[in-house]
């Protein structure tokens, strides 16, 4: 009698493992809008977030650019592709390094890849000093952020090979949201 009470206590909790499993395992796929946001009522849905659960935990990510949102310029001897709008081009800047592109713990790897760089309209070239970096914080919805200036110029030299996060706080300063064109970003759950 004990073994077969054993047996089904057991079975019970091998089905209450896998219930709870079943019921914490991230949905396959979830889309994200990715939306640039002004100081007034501007909002620039420049792309789509799409997640997926990660064979070693977390999630994985990948990103389809809404390319009729951008113009091609070549600025600084280099193609940019850049929103256009008031006295501001705000042009993407692909990381140009390795990344896992993955969600976890933190949400380094999708801020390195809304990497921008601003620069006044009609001037010719780059200057690396104008960089934005939205860090994000999560919500409700999905994530939302504010940028931060910093120089460019930290990305010309490839980081060493263990080190994928070359971008630290130190390097990070607190932009002035009145004078910038999307100086916020809204990354938010399609329903």
């Amino acid at each position: 009698m004990n073994r077969t009470v054993n047996l089904m206590m057991r079975s019970s909790f091998v089905a209450f493992v896998a219930f709870a499993a079943l019921l914490a395992s991230p949905a396959l796929a979830e889309d994200y809008s990715i939306t640039l946001l002004g100081n007034g009522d501007e909002a620039l849905n420049i792309g789509t977030l799409t997640t997926e659960a990660a064979e070693q935990g977390g999630y994985g990510y990948k990103i389809k650019w809404a390319a009729d949102q951008f113009e091609d310029h070549f600025l600084s001897m280099r193609p940019f592709k850049c929103v256009p709008g008031g006295e501001k081009l705000w042009c993407h800047t692909p990381y140009p390094y390795e990344i896992k592109r993955q969600l976890a713990d933190d949400v380094t790897d999708l801020e390195y890849d809304l990497i921008f760089v601003w620069k006044p309209k009609g001037e010719y070239g780059i200057n690396l000093w104008n960089g934005v970096y939205y860090q994000l914080e999560a919500t409700e919805f999905g994530w939302k952020g504010v940028m931060s200036e910093y120089d460019l110029g930290i990305l010309g030299v490839p980081p060493d090979a263990e080190e994928l996060r070359p971008i630290l706080e130190k390097d990070l300063h607190e932009a002035s949201t009145e004078d910038h064109f999307l100086p916020f970003i809204e990354i938010r759950e399609v329903e």
